[in-house]
Formats: C-alpha cells, structure tokens, sequence
C-alpha cells in the first residue's frame, strides 16, 4: 500500500471503492482530454476489474453523454449509479474481485453472472 507513481495502483482501487478522487480517474480524463474528448460528448465506457469501476465512476459523473456502460469483473459493490444510461455488469461467479467492492451484486445495474472458465 501506499501512493506509487503508478496511477491505477491498490491506493486507486480503494479510493474508486470509496467513491472519493482517484489517480486513475485524473490519468485517464487527461487520456481523453488528449484524443479530444469533451465535456458532454457521448462516450460509452466499458472497463474490467479496475478500469470497470472506474467506467462506472466516469459514466456517472454527468461529465459525459454516457449512451451505455458495461463492466466486466469489477469491484462494483455498493456502486449505486444515478445516470439514466443503460448498464450491463458481467461477473464471474469464482472471481474474488467483484467481493472487493464490499458487495457481490451490484445495486442497480442489471449483471450476467458466469463462471469464468478456469478449471476450480
């Protein structure tokens, strides 16, 4: 633990979780800045493990036309999304990293559960 250099680091997980600003999130707003995205054009996010959290975050800021999300095998726990945008969670069912959220089912967003295909 601890602040790295690395922007997408266990310090950015936490903070996504918690809901609060994340290094990830000022790293990747300032990706899209740079490939011209805008404030209110329409981006769909789609992110796994990490980088779905972080979709969902982004997709909920009201920053951006968000016309879909979709995560894959992301901490989403208690993530509760406030936009009208439609959302899709897939979840594998032997996968510890939806637990980290703090919730295995997402509230709000409509998920797919699955096995991952990794022999148990």
């Amino acid at each position: 633990m601890g602040t790295t250099v690395e922007p997408f680091d266990m310090e950015s997980n936490l903070a996504l979780v918690a809901g609060v600003a994340a290094a990830s999130m000022v790293a990747v707003e300032a990706a899209m800045r740079k490939a011209g995205v805008k404030p209110g054009d329409r981006v769909s996010f789609v992110g796994h493990s990490q980088g779905g959290l972080l979709a969902a975050r982004l997709a909920d800021s009201g920053r951006y036309a968000t016309p879909r999300l979709l995560t894959v095998v992301a901490p989403l726990g208690t993530f509760s999304p406030r936009g009208t945008h439609p959302a899709l969670a897939i979840l594998h069912l032997d996968d510890l990293i939806p637990h980290l959220g703090g919730a295995w089912n997402p509230p709000g967003i409509p998920h797919e559960q699955t096995h991952s295909g990794t022999p148990a």
